[in-house]
């Protein structure tokens, strides 16, 4: 379900990607993914860490029995959100041409500053939406949660800026159909909440010693706050630092190149929904070893599942951004290099998610510091020299630096061991598969749009029924079968799912 979810999401991103793309142009998409960066941003920043605390307090109470109130908890988190969202949204409406003037790169001034003020208001609303889908996740599961992000809003926000570019209005008015939405997404969400909080105060649960608290849990938000700026802005630096840098045109076309990128990871972000809870669980207990097993397993699921996609715009990249419009083909080699780039770090997992769950949160905003700041610098060094180009080399460089100590971190100071060696093989199979097919595919009918689909319906089925012929040799047998429940690897066993007294455990992290 939750595969599903994410999958529908990264399509309809696609899809927005390229509406925006041949109904603005290269310059309108450039603006346009400038804004959304801007607002992703501080949208992210002001969230204050609270994604992960929720679901760390939340797994932690459950794992040790601790009774403490989920509403409690999420009151916790809600109400400092939408103090400080507030005040910022404020500020930024009031400083919107200076903010502009900066950011504009000496083009379009106006328009960004017309954006700014447009989306001021709406960032506190995503902020504090952004805690609230939390909470539905926690109360309500995943199937909730799933509707609610990864469905209405991307059909929303598909549908309303569809309707924008259809009518022939400008990147403004786009950006703020992207938007128009969201406060009834808000009143949705806190509807969808309603009745697991009134549950959960009828229970009147007494908490324990072990409970927690409000000091307890800002603990953890706060360090996490600050990662979680710097995570965000490490995710969004590149385009804002080329869209300052560099003509409209390439902006967008390096936008899009980084869209395209994205639905492959759908796979992970699916992984972190059921893993991370159970990985939090597992490690409360001290059991290392199951925690190990379940994500050298989790890992090889997400080798074979988003393999194939970088694999495929790695070899069908022009036929892939000709979808957007004739001009972005020529981001084909910054897709490249993205597209690798995510080979390698895929082979990691999900490090981040067993920082977060092994309480090491100050340990990531210091690796993810170190890596926001060699991100700024090599982009600021190799853009104004290389163009888009340098930005692909920086990201490279980035992501290879950011896997890599937080795999140092995971395994000499929270004790998970990676096994790197038991996941490289299945990379073979997509690579064969669909390197081989999009050579073929190539070879027979050329760099256009119209060879994906004899391309996909040729290496789709061949690659399913490789792993079903593969399937124990891959071991994906185990993964089904008791991979997801972490119980191969030792003795701890998670919190079933369901609703129960605890609430679901297939949760997801940041």
């Amino acid at each position: 379900m939750s595969l599903t979810g994410s999958a529908f999401a990264a399509g309809a991103a696609l899809v927005l990607a390229i509406v925006v793309g041949r109904g603005l142009g290269t310059a309108g998409t450039g603006l346009f993914f400038q804004a959304v960066a801007l607002f992703t941003v501080l949208a992210g920043i002001l969230k204050l860490g609270t994604n992960s605390g929720l679901l760390r307090s939340l797994a932690r109470s459950r794992a040790l029995d601790s009774r403490t109130s989920e509403t409690r908890v999420l009151w916790w988190a809600t109400w400092p959100v939408l103090v400080v969202s507030v005040v910022v949204s404020v500020l930024l409406g009031a400083l919107a041409d200076p903010v502009a003037r900066v950011l504009a790169g000496g083009g379009r001034v106006e328009d960004l500053a017309d954006i700014i003020r447009l989306g001021a208001p709406f960032v506190a609303v995503a902020a504090v939406l952004g805690v609230l889908h939390t909470g539905v996740r926690m109360m309500r599961g995943v199937a909730a949660f799933t509707v609610l992000q990864n469905i209405l809003v991307p059909v929303g926000r598909v549908a309303g800026v569809g309707l924008v570019v259809g009518l022939g209005w400008g990147v403004v008015h786009a950006f703020g159909a992207w938007l128009a939405l969201l406060p009834l997404w808000l009143l949705v969400t806190l509807g969808v909440l309603v009745a697991p909080v009134r549950a959960d105060l009828r229970a009147r649960r007494a908490p324990t010693e072990n409970g927690e608290t409000f000091r307890s849990f800002w603990r953890f938000s706060g360090g996490r706050a600050l990662g979680a700026a710097v995570e965000v802005s490490l995710e969004w630096a590149d385009v804002i630092i080329v869209a300052a840098l560099r003509p409209a045109h390439e902006v967008g076309i390096y936008a899009v190149a980084t869209r395209a990128v994205r639905p492959g990871q759908i796979v992970d972000r699916a992984l972190r929904i059921v893993v991370s809870p159970v990985i939090a669980h597992q490690l409360s207990l001290d059991d290392r070893e199951s925690a190990a097993v379940l994500h050298t397993h989790a890992t090889r699921a997400l080798v074979l599942l988003s393999w194939p996609f970088y694999v495929s715009l790695i070899v069908m990249g022009p036929s892939v951004l000709q979808l957007f419009g004739p001009d972005f083909a020529d981001g084909y080699p910054v897709l490249v290099v993205l597209s690798a780039t995510f080979l390698v770090a895929t082979v990691g997992g999900m490090l981040q998610s067993i920082l977060l769950m092994g309480g090491r949160s100050s340990w990531q905003v210091y690796e993810k510091s170190a890596v926001l700041c060699a991100s700024v610098v090599l982009n600021l060094l190799l853009v104004p020299r290389w163009g888009i180009m340098g930005a692909a080399a920086a990201f490279a460089v980035v992501v290879t630096l950011d896997t890599l100590a937080a795999a140092t971190i995971v395994q000499r100071a929270i004790g998970v061991e990676l096994r790197p060696l038991q996941v490289l093989p299945a990379g073979g199979l997509p690579i064969a598969v669909f390197g081989g097919g999009g050579l073929l595919a190539l070879a027979v009918w050329g760099p256009e749009p119209a060879a994906l689909l004899p391309f996909l319906a040729i290496c789709l089925p061949v690659y399913g029924l490789s792993l079903w012929l593969l399937r124990r040799r891959l071991g994906i047998e185990t993964l089904m079968g008791r991979g997801a429940h972490g119980a191969s690897g030792g003795s701890s066993q998670p919190p079933a799912p369901g609703r129960g007294d605890t609430g679901p455990s297939h949760l997801r992290s940041e």
